[in-house]
């Protein structure tokens, strides 16, 4: 069941797109954006839930210009961080609308040795098929060329989609789609580089997937023409040698990435002289062998296994050099088992949380870890802090313990003191701490109303402050469904519709 079954249209460059059309988009962005390291307080329900008010599909799919892009740096292993791009709901529509003519020709010009998410045949809207798909059939392709070859370089590109060059990107993709389409991507692009602070393509979007992975097209089709063996998921590149390392495929790269306007990562460039090694260096033996040990059936089996995986946890958290998807498979192995195991050591190391984020927090909440007064103190400890990369952790913590219905009155009394009063905190954050602390009854509806109204505010956190009204307290949202910003006013619609 849809959200409105009235069927209207809405145009935009000429094109007419009607309401229920629009609709099926706003569900594929709430779907992609759940998986999200920085996720939208409601997951854009408005537009997709049964109770859905979709009154701006007009305002996103005809305006004139984008709003403000928010850009939230989120750690990327022990050391690095990457920047994400968050959007509102209209400018996720905007781009989808956009894909509409561009994804099908950029998607075709991939190769044989690009494993990128493909178009899903046959399907209206488009739709990329998971993202964990492509990567396996890298490794298994990797695989079979080991098996082939001798020697394996490994490399990537130094900031992918920060390097990108606005030039270089409209060129590579004018040959293969209407100058419309060019026209209006730029304009949604150029506010956010000019004004926003975006450097080449947003972290976040689906559609920034397709043009990163079609800007590379070139580097696939020189390195065959080469003769070379190779493939890529995404900037990870493989080269292979049938006996010596292939250094007239890196002199390709290098010469297709400097046309690019790009750089080869010198410092993350691996040499194996055998590729069993490289091999090892894409998944751990030992970790597929526990895998397979922890489906075995037999109790003793089992009792067995779970040692040995209790052993290799103690193992790496307590290395400071464990790697980043080491600490994600141990998370979800153990949260798959119901395992507290790895709890104790978070506790202890609260900075393994910075490895991941998000995975830190969703095992905590699938090992039902909140109700421990130690997680408990751990958060409270977090929340007072401050950095780029632990407000990554707080965001996750916060959203964890509204999911989780654990959101007690000493760590709403942090959240509100230490990020929903602060001005300078990230908007995204800033709307987490806002639901927390309503749900810990820290913040009442005439406080949220007037967040929610106050146009200095960024439109996440207005939106958050609707979502985190009592749906009893119908005059406040009453009052923020008459406000001046369309996508407020479907956030305070759809809980009036909830209330009804």
């Amino acid at each position: 069941m849809t959200a409105c079954s009235c069927v209207q249209q809405y145009v935009r460059g000429g094109e007419a797109f009607e309401n229920e059309y629009l609709l099926q988009h706003a569900a594929l962005i709430a779907k992609h954006n759940a998986l999200f390291e920085v996720p939208d307080v409601t997951n854009f329900a408005e537009y997709t839930s049964i109770n859905g008010v979709p009154a701006s599909l007009a305002f996103a799919a005809a305006g004139p210009s984008p709003g403000k892009l928010e850009t939230f740096r989120y750690p990327n292993g022990r050391s690095k961080t990457r920047d994400f791009a968050v959007a509102t709901f209209a400018d996720h529509l905007r781009l989808r609308l956009i894909g509409e003519a561009l994804v099908v020709p950029l998607s075709a010009l991939l190769g044989d040795r690009a494993f990128a998410p493909r178009i899903v045949p046959g399907k209206t809207p488009w739709l990329l098929e998971p993202k964990g798909a492509a990567y396996e059939r890298w490794l298994e392709d990797a695989r079979e060329a080991c098996a082939a070859h001798r020697t394996v370089i490994r490399t990537d590109v130094r900031k992918y989609y920060p390097s990108i060059k606005p030039n270089v990107l409209f060129e590579s993709i004018a040959p293969w789609v209407p100058d419309r389409v060019v026209t209006d991507l730029q304009k949604m692009l150029a506010p956010w580089w000019a004004i926003d602070g975006l450097f080449g393509l947003p972290i976040g979007p689906e559609i920034s997937g397709v043009l990163g992975d079609v800007l590379l097209a070139r580097l696939d089709n020189a390195l065959k023409e080469g003769g070379v063996r190779s493939n890529r998921f995404m900037d990870d590149i493989h080269l292979f040698g049938r006996v010596e390392l292939p250094q007239g495929g890196l002199s390709i790269v290098d010469s297709v990435l400097q046309g690019l306007g790009l750089q080869r990562a010198e410092e993350k460039t691996l040499f194996f002289d055998d590729s069993r090694e490289a091999m090892r260096s894409l998944r751990s033996q030992e970790m597929s062998a526990l895998g397979s040990m922890l489906r075995l059936r037999g109790a003793e089996q089992r009792r067995a296994a779970r040692e040995e995986m209790h052993e290799f946890c103690e193992s790496n958290l307590w290395n400071p050099e464990v790697s980043a998807s080491t600490y994600r498979w141990i998370l979800k192995t153990l949260g798959n088992k119901k395992d507290q195991y790895a709890v104790e050591m978070i506790v202890r190391s609260s900075d393994l949380a910075e490895i991941d984020p998000r995975v830190t927090a969703e095992y905590l909440g699938r090992v039902n870890a909140f109700v421990r007064p130690d997680v408990i103190e751990m958060i409270g400890m977090l929340l007072g802090e401050e950095g780029e990369r632990v407000e990554s952790v707080q965001l996750h913590l916060l959203r964890a313990l509204v999911a989780c219905n654990a959101a007690s009155p000493d760590l709403g009394v942090r959240a509100y003191t230490n990020m929903v009063q602060k001005q300078e905190t990230q908007p995204s954050l800033r709307a987490w701490a806002i639901s927390a602390s309503s749900h810990a009854a820290m913040m009442d509806s005439e406080e949220l109303v007037y967040l929610a109204l106050d146009e200095d505010e960024p439109l996440v956190v207005c939106r958050a402050a609707v979502a985190s009204m009592m749906r009893t307290e119908l005059s406040f949202l009453r009052a923020a469904a008459n406000c001046d910003d369309p996508q407020v006013q479907d956030t305070a619609n759809w809980m009036l519709r909830k209330a009804a």
